[in-house]
Parts: structure tokens; sequence; C-alpha cells
């Protein structure tokens, strides 16, 4: 009775002193996910990572690997509505995005050859649209005129793959390896003319994919339109959110007081966003002049060199160098 479990009994008894097989077969990634690290998703799977021989993930056709966060660093806001006394100034400090990229490798034993195919995509998450200025409406004697007049650029998407090993065999099988589209640039605030009064700047439209403006802060209020933050002191229209393989827009205030300049859009993925347009505007007096422009570009891959890069079957690497 005992033969017929060998291969139970083999592993559960004798494994303590013999080698058990590694299991050499590929991990596969089959559906859409967030921030993976493989050495960690092998360690999931199958256990103790070998010290040598070759292990291989593959990321399948139809799959987009993706990541939470791209890089936006602290930022302040002033909003003061007008010169009166009342209502009082408010400042806020947004902090800091972290940039995680699509995939990161881990840390692998030195001697372990690792293969990484790609056939469906892998990109980092798409930059925040540019945070423009809030209303300010005071007068030059104040501290923060000059800060608040300041140029409000766009924001840089996440790269694809963060390769922290030396011998990753890099395979892009039809698929698509990229960094996130970076966000458009925000335009500058202003003075509705008629009342002399603070109007925010528009926010940049965010990168592809998933870019977002103001990504990860808490919201104030939400409706099918647009989302109001900082106590509702600033306000973004959705339609500059990115989806997965569409950018956000940037776009213009128009109403019944004033129309605003247009802000820039989101980038595709691999590619910069644009700058906002000083154009266009009535009852609007500018509050810093200066046009926004687009978050910067950046490789794919960050890190180490994969020790082998091969693009087959129409493969592809998009980025901005």
């Amino acid at each position: 009775i005992t033969a017929i479990n060998y291969d139970e009994r083999y592993y559960l008894n004798d494994k303590d002193f013999i080698d058990v097989p590694v299991d050499d077969s590929p991990i596969y990634i089959r559906y859409d996910q967030l921030d993976i690290n493989l050495a960690r998703l092998y360690q999931m799977q199958r256990g103790d990572l070998p010290t040598t021989g070759e292990i291989s993930f593959v990321v399948e056709a139809g799959a987009l690997v993706s990541s939470s966060s791209s890089y936006r660093p602290e930022t302040r806001f002033v909003y003061k509505f007008d010169y009166k006394s009342s209502p009082a100034k408010r400042e806020y400090i947004v902090p800091a995005a972290t940039e995680l990229p699509a995939i990161d490798t881990g840390e692998f034993p030195p001697d372990l050859v690792v293969n990484l195919t790609i056939k469906g995509a892998v990109v980092g998450r798409g930059g925040d649209g540019g945070l423009p200025h809030l209303a300010f409406g005071a007068w030059e004697t104040d501290p923060d005129y000059n800060f608040t007049k300041t140029r409000r650029d766009g924001f840089q998407g996440a790269p694809g793959l963060l390769n922290r090993h030396s011998k990753l065999n890099l395979i892009i099988d039809g698929g698509t390896l990229a960094r996130g589209g970076s966000g458009g640039g925000a335009t500058p605030s202003g003075i509705y003319t008629g009342l002399s009064y603070g109007v925010q700047g528009i926010p940049g439209g965010a990168g592809a994919p998933f870019g977002r403006v103001m990504t990860g802060q808490p919201i104030t209020s939400d409706s099918q339109d647009w989302r109001w933050y900082l106590n509702g002191d600033f306000m973004v229209v959705k339609v500059t959110d990115a989806e997965a393989a569409v950018p956000g827009k940037g776009y213009r205030t128009q109403n019944d007081r004033y129309g605003s300049p247009l802000s820039g859009d989101g980038g595709n993925w691999g590619e910069r966003g644009t700058k906002s347009t000083n154009d266009g505007t009535w009852n609007w007096q500018y509050h810093g002049t200066t046009e926004g422009q687009p978050g910067p570009g950046g490789p794919a891959i960050v890190g180490v060199a994969p020790l082998t890069t091969q693009l087959i079957n129409g493969g592809k690497i998009l980025q901005t160098l």
C-alpha cells in the first residue's frame, strides 16, 4: 500500500535528505494586475528561490500589468478668494506620491537566470495631470503673490520595469513594455474681471494608463462630472481621468461669467502630454502668464540593464528618452 503512493511518501519523508526537483515550468500572469514583484510572486507560488538554474515568467496576451502610483512631489497650495480679509487665506500641503513600476523584479540569487516574456502589456501608471494654483485674488503686498504666479507642470509617468537582477533575459513577444504617459500642463490661475475675485487654474489631463489629478488624495465631494478637493477649494473635472489606453483630456472652464485658458492633455503609453494654452479667454485676467508644461518622459526600464533584450513578433518598447 505504501508503494502505491510512493511519490507522496518521497516528498513528505525523504526531502530532508534528497534535493526535491525544481519546478521549472513558467509562472503565467494571465489577468490584469498592479505592482507585481517577480521574486515574491515566485516565493508565494513555488517556495524558496533556487540559487542556480533558470526560472521563467510570462505575461500572457490580453493581460495589462500596471502600477498603483507615479511620482508626484509634495505640492503647496494657497487659496485667497479676493483682497479682503474675509474669507481668510488658506494653505494646503499635498504630500508626495511614490513612483512604483508595473513590474519590480525583486532580488534573486546572483547565479539564477530569470526569463521574463511579455505577450501582453506592462505599463507603469500614467502621470498626474498638472496641479494649478487655487483661486488667488490678493494684492501684490501679500507674501504669496509671486508664489501663486509660478508655472504648474504635469507629472512623469511610472516605468514599466524596475530590474534589479543582472541575469534577466527580457523577451517582448508581440507585447508592449512602456512607461506611463505623462500628465498635461495646468493653466495659470486668473482674476474674474467682472468682480475682481480669484479663479483657480485648470488642471491638466492625466497620462494613460489610469492617471488622475490628485491621485490618492481625499475627495471632499464627488459627482458624475467633477470632484472637489481641499475642502472644496479645488475642482477637477473628470474628463482629466485617464483610462487603461486612453489619456485624460485638458479642458477650459466656460460659464456665464468668464472663459479660462485651456489645460494640456495627458500622454499615451510612453509619450509626454501637452502644454496648456493661453488663449480663448474672456473676462479673465491672468494671474501668472506661464503655460504649464507636460511632465517629463523617461525610459520604460529603470535599474540594471537586462542581460539580453529581444523584440519578436511585433513586440515593442514605448518610451521618451
